[in-house]
């Protein structure tokens, strides 16, 4: 009965142990369960007096030295700007406006050109007439300080709708070209699929960008 704590904990790191996902927030429903097992040892060897008070805090210090160091590291790096943002930076200061630009959800921060957001206002509104006012409202209202680019996300997979999982048809040099853009913006998550297939998009190590695709491929992590 004393290792009842633990037992819930165990259960969901064995049932998630054997799965694909290995997602370190998905640890997180362990720690309640950990912190009562963890407690109770404690609480044992108090008891027990098999290790003194001195002892234990400092087991305990250094215990949470790691938890904390990792937690001041993420906080140091969130404090920086992202890649989305570095990314959306770069190419407001070296792409032209009006360039057309595909990307994935996850792409920079872009403004749309009026005739953009038009486009996808005739879009939404054919299955929604009162949606899409936002777009609407940028389509009438271009913002004056930050230059509008032709901005198109690539489609994801109806089945999975995983922000990962591009649509089967962008993963062709053809359809991409097809599309008109100048710009390929992509995560590592995704762009690491596209460099598993050099000879359909075989790519120039020496110049650090894709080659064939279409005129210009720029990517960022």
């Amino acid at each position: 009965m004393a290792a009842m704590p633990l037992l819930p904990a165990l259960l969901y790191w064995v049932v998630m142990g054997s799965t694909r996902h290995h997602f370190a927030h998905f640890s997180l429903p362990m720690l309640p369960a950990v912190a009562l097992g963890v407690t109770w040892i404690l609480d044992r060897c108090l008891q027990r007096r098999m290790l003194g008070e001195k002892v234990l805090l400092v087991v305990f210090a250094l215990g949470a030295l790691w938890p904390l160091a990792e937690t001041l590291r993420w906080n140091v790096q969130r404090a920086l700007p992202g890649t989305r943002t570095l990314a959306t930076e770069w190419i407001k200061k070296n792409v032209p406006e009006g360039t057309r630009i595909l990307s994935q959800a996850y792409g920079p921060r872009l403004v749309y050109t009026p005739g953009r957001a038009r486009e996808i206002v005739a879009s939404i509104r054919k299955e929604n007439p009162q949606a899409g006012k936002r777009y609407a409202y940028l389509a009438d209202h271009p913002p004056s300080d930050r230059p509008g680019y032709d901005f198109t996300r690539i489609p994801t997979l109806e089945k999975t709708r995983r922000l990962s999982s591009l649509n089967d048809h962008w993963y062709s040099a053809d359809r991409v070209r097809a599309s008109g853009a100048e710009w390929l913006v992509l995560t590592s998550a995704v762009y690491g699929r596209y460099l598993t297939h050099p000879d359909v998009f075989p790519r120039d190590d020496s110049k650090k960008q894709s080659v064939g695709w279409v005129q210009r491929s720029g990517f960022y992590d």
